[in-house]
């Protein structure tokens, strides 16, 4: 896991794992999250996972004991804070779905900022090693 003092929210934002492997989202944010995982096409909860509130300081895990591929997910109380997970046995999956995820995370991202400068935007809402 990525460890960062300086993080401001949950943590992963974006993680790769394998099939019945265990996340576990530590909220580093002095506000609470509540992560809920998202059908992006139709912009709506898909049911596969929702934490409820993490509370500063504390975490939330989850195995992933389904193969869904690509799992989309936002935070309810912080729209734009967004993430995914990739549930995936090869690197050739990850690669293909590459340009799908950066065309929809940026346009969450973006679609609700005005003349920011984009590094006080990502700051916030993009993990830092993407950063």
């Amino acid at each position: 896991m990525y460890e960062d003092h300086n993080i401001k929210y949950f943590i992963p934002r974006i993680e790769s794992i394998k099939y019945g492997e265990i996340i576990m989202w530590v909220n580093k944010d002095s506000e609470p999250h509540h992560l809920i995982s998202e059908d992006i096409e139709n912009d709506k909860p898909d049911g596969i996972f929702n934490s409820g509130i993490i509370h500063p300081k504390k975490c939330y895990s989850k195995k992933f004991d389904i193969y869904t591929g690509l799992i989309d997910y936002y935070c309810v109380i912080h729209p734009a804070e967004r993430g995914f997970i990739i549930i995936n046995n090869t690197l050739s999956n990850i690669t293909d779905n590459t340009s799908n995820i950066k065309f929809n995370y940026s346009n969450k991202i973006f679609s609700n900022t005005q003349n920011q400068p984009i590094r006080n935007i990502l700051t916030r809402y993009v993990d830092p090693m993407i950063l």
